[in-house]
């Protein structure tokens, strides 16, 4: 049910504006890949395999040895980049022009996904999911790397400084690939733990393109910064019919991916230690509750393997997954303060649901989710109340007490597309909360604390402030109190 549009290729997100980096609820590319994203590769396919060539493209030698001083490895040979006519592009990007019409299954799978975000209290009405995703594989995106085929794709011929800033990005996924192999993130055994993996390949590449947008003059700067303040507003015209959450859940790939990368690679020098960057590529996080805890990270708590409830009312099973902790955010973060529903999904140690039909053909979610101590159990629980209030009445929303210690189920079902779902557009900006917990975190380690007293401090930070806080651009009177209480706080 995850949005991963790009599942054959990687590309960086689309252009929103000169904040992109502070502004975590702005719109990123996003939808379901349900009509062949992988067909994206056939294009440019070489009988025998890639074919590599002997040297960079001039367009691109400059960019390509910025990356590699920046990110401490040579190429291993250079890649193929591709400057195609837009209209080829978007061929190539939706899958070429003999994409087949979906078919029937197709479009049921659509619905029925649909259904289910309905029944989480994340979407309304009927949005088609299948023009969604030809939108996403094409508006606001510039370029974008494909691992099976090791090429750059590019949109036009004109190299322009939003142009040089993407080709930083997508050379980035092309030296990751040449070292850490980026073709199984996909198979990974649920959508979380790819989702969590490709976060990672995110925030490095987008480590990386900062750093090259603070390289350039003055004057290229500031050309940047127009030209992707104007993309954004394009893009964000284009996106205006895909449903936000979708938006959401893959803009927190760049979001907290890039938060995650920067505290790890943040040193008391000063200086980016990338090999601990490297270290986190070849052992991947197994899931979003290793990003937004990087604790977790750090003595790799493995997700506890969880069993979904039966419905016995569900007679036509759709899906069987696990939601994973930024799911379970991203849904409470929708309809409560953000700040207790990050506190309710932090004590998550696994989870599992089954999304099915019934007799009546209604879809429903049940869904198990385990916690490490009986006061987690107890503060999701309430959250979980408090959210259900919010639900249509024809959600049926039921929480039980589950048989197994230190769990708790929950059943909700889709109230139909008439439904008034009340759907308040917070979760994004509440994506502020675990991005700030990280990058509070990083810039403690950079100012000389340890990672285990800096990680203390980006929490206490977040404790002390509210949404309207994080959204600020100025640094208010309580925002000086909440950093000097939360520096007190962690010793």
């Amino acid at each position: 049910m995850y949005p991963d549009p790009y599942g054959a290729y990687w590309p960086p997100p689309p252009p929103s504006g000169p904040s992109v980096r502070t502004r975590v609820g702005l719109a990123m590319a996003a939808a379901l890949a349900l009509v062949g994203a992988s067909a994206v590769a056939g294009a440019v396919v070489f009988d025998g395999g890639p074919i590599y060539p002997e040297r960079w493209d001039p367009r691109v030698a400059e960019i390509a040895r910025f990356v590699e001083e920046e990110r401490g490895h040579a190429y291993r040979h250079p890649v193929r980049v591709y400057f195609l006519a837009p209209d080829r592009y978007r061929e190539i990007a939706g899958g070429g022009p003999d994409e087949a019409a979906p078919t029937d299954e197709e479009r049921e799978y659509s619905e029925n996904t649909v259904a289910e975000y309905r029944a989480l209290g994340l979407m309304e009405g009927d949005p088609d999911l299948l023009a969604a995703n030809e939108t996403m594989q094409d508006s606001g995106t510039l370029a974008f790397y494909s691992p099976e085929d090791d090429v750059v794709n590019v949109r036009g011929t004109d190299i322009t400084p939003a142009m040089r800033v993407t080709l930083a990005h997508e050379l980035t996924h092309a030296l990751q690939d040449q070292y850490f192999d980026l073709s199984p993130i996909g198979d990974a055994a649920t959508a979380d733990e790819s989702g969590a993996a490709r976060a990672i390949v995110e925030g490095d590449a987008v480590s990386v393109e900062d750093a090259y947008v603070a390289a350039m003059s003055d004057e290229d700067r500031a050309d940047y910064e127009r030209e992707s303040s104007s993309d954004s507003d394009a893009a964000d015209t284009d996106l205006g019919d895909v449903p936000a959450v979708l938006q959401v859940l893959f803009g927190s790939y760049y979001a907290v991916g890039n938060a995650f990368v920067e505290f790890w690679q943040a040193d008391p020098s000063g200086v980016v230690d990338r090999e601990n960057i490297d270290a986190v590529l070849r052992r991947l996080p197994r899931g979003s509750h290793q990003l937004f805890e990087p604790a977790r990270y750090l003595d790799f708590t493995e997700p506890q393997v969880v069993e979904p409830p039966v419905d016995e009312s569900s007679s036509d099973e759709f899906e069987r997954s696990s939601h994973g902790v930024d799911l379970l955010y991203v849904m409470l973060a929708e309809r409560i303060d953000p700040l207790t529903a990050l506190r309710a999904t932090d004590g998550w140690w696994g989870d599992a649901y089954v999304a099915a039909v019934g007799d009546n053909d209604e879809m429903c979610v049940s869904s198990r989710v385990a916690f490490g101590a009986e006061e987690d159990v107890t503060e999701f629980r309430d959250a979980l109340n408090e959210w259900s209030t919010t639900m249509p009445a024809d959600a049926e929303v039921a929480i039980r007490n589950d048989d197994e210690p230190l769990q708790v189920t929950f059943t909700t079902c889709d109230p139909g597309p008439l439904a008034e779902m009340n759907l308040t557009d917070q979760a994004g900006p509440a994506l502020a909360f675990p991005v700030t917990r990280l990058r509070a975190a990083a810039d403690a380690v950079s100012n000389g604390r340890t990672r285990e007293s800096a990680l203390c401090y980006g929490q206490a930070l977040i404790d002390r402030l509210t949404l309207t806080d994080l959204q600020s651009d100025e640094r208010t009177p309580a925002i000086t109190t909440a950093l000097e209480e939360a520096a007190a706080a962690c010793p």
